[in-house]
């Protein structure tokens, strides 16, 4: 049977945040704000940063509406390896967290950078504009759907659900989740994409 990885977008393929704060020119609700001062993925949590998340889903929707010559950039080695996997014959899906209103942008930007890797995108519709919970959809309910079996995430609250829906994954480090400490046997923290071995 054909092992299927299924892929986070933002973060892990995309660096959107870097994207935003370049934007902003690295001021966000007049603080000024680092990639490295990030420290919640929930960016209308952080306690050093006054945004509602009504503003948090302008801002995101704003990088993704307004990068018209798709210039968010690749997160450094994702693209090979996830090559090396393809090579390999592994099947290659994106579950994001993203909402399909901006669907286009997405597989626009995806058919830049990763033109003829994956298979399917699907859209687990969180940070949705209508904030419509209905829309809302569990990346371990969409992944047990289709058998999926490993996962490369970068959100800790997303990896430990999938965690616990019997789905191994791979939680890339990022400023957000550097602080936290995992005892899960099916989470296993990397620094990079280089540190990932399936």
């Amino acid at each position: 049977m054909t092992k299927i990885i299924w892929i986070d977008l933002d973060e892990v393929l995309a660096e959107t945040i870097d994207q935003i704060l370049e934007d902003n020119d690295f001021v966000l609700w007049n603080t000024r704000v680092k990639r490295e001062d990030i420290l919640d993925y929930y960016i209308y949590k952080n306690k050093n940063i006054d945004i509602s998340l009504e503003d948090a889903i302008r801002l995101f929707h704003g990088v993704y509406l307004n990068d018209i010559d798709l210039n968010i950039k690749v997160v450094d080695w994702s693209y090979c390896k996830i090559n090396e996997f393809k090579n390999k014959w592994y099947t290659l899906k994106i579950v994001t967290w993203r909402p399909d209103d901006v669907e286009d942008y997405t597989k626009e930007w995806v058919n830049k950078y990763f033109k003829d890797i994956f298979d399917s995108i699907h859209f687990a519709n969180h940070f949705n504009y209508s904030l419509d919970e209905k829309k809302k959809r569990l990346k371990s309910e969409i992944c047990n759907e289709l058998w999926i079996s490993i996962m490369i995430e970068d959100n800790f609250d997303y990896a430990l659900e999938l965690a616990q829906n019997w789905i191994y994954t791979y939680l890339l480090e990022k400023p957000w989740n550097k602080h936290i400490n995992i005892d899960h046997p099916n989470i296993k923290k990397v620094k990079s994409w280089k540190d990932i071995d399936i």
